[in-house]
């Protein structure tokens, strides 16, 4: 009796621990054609959250599975709930990974809903219907009139609304500036962002 009871015990460890292993999601990329990555995914852990808006971690491997050696990508990553909502997105960039080898690292996302399933895409692949909406950003001085620019293109003069796409500005910061003839620097108040 206890050898059966010592065996079943030890068969329920042994898939309980091969359960854990699995991954959350895995992503073959490309979708068709010859497959170059493979991205598993684990669970996504919540780690904290505010309102209707919770941050995730999710440990993701990537394993080159073409004979190259990846020296520079940039993938969108894309998090959407049960009923297929995207939720969240991301980047995952990977350089120089050799031909067979698997990379480890963390995703953390801000995510808007409970994630239930994950796709990868490259950057270059993105299309509008992916695109992200534009994030509006007013700028204002006191005195009103000073020249707005947005990483050295002319907008204008304050009160100004100027319209930013997230993610545009990922090789280079984005720089707002507003020059005016006042003694005093042009001021941005936090409700106006």
């Amino acid at each position: 009796m206890r050898r059966i009871f010592a065996c079943v015990l030890l068969l329920v460890f042994s898939c309980l621990a091969a359960a854990k292993d699995q991954p959350f999601q895995v992503v073959t990329w490309p979708e068709s054609g010859q497959p170059v990555l493979r991205f598993s995914f684990s669970k996504f852990k919540e780690i904290g959250g505010i309102g209707k808006e919770h941050t995730y971690v999710t440990e993701v491997s990537a394993e080159n599975l073409s004979p190259k050696t990846i020296n520079g990508s940039i993938f969108n990553l894309y998090v959407f709930d049960r009923s297929k909502a995207r939720v969240s997105e991301g980047f995952i960039n990977l350089s120089n990974v050799p031909a067979g080898q698997t990379v480890r690292f963390q995703v953390t996302l801000a995510v808007s809903g409970i994630p239930a399933s994950v796709s990868v895409a490259t950057a270059a692949a993105t299309t509008n219907t992916n695109a992200p909406r534009p994030v509006s950003i007013t700028v204002n001085s006191v005195p009103q009139g000073a020249a707005v620019k947005l990483d050295g293109k002319e907008l204008g003069t304050t009160p100004r609304t100027v319209e930013i796409a997230i993610g545009q500005h990922m090789k280079k910061k984005a720089t707002i500036r507003a020059k005016c003839r006042s003694k005093s620097p042009p001021t941005m108040l936090p409700e106006e962002v």
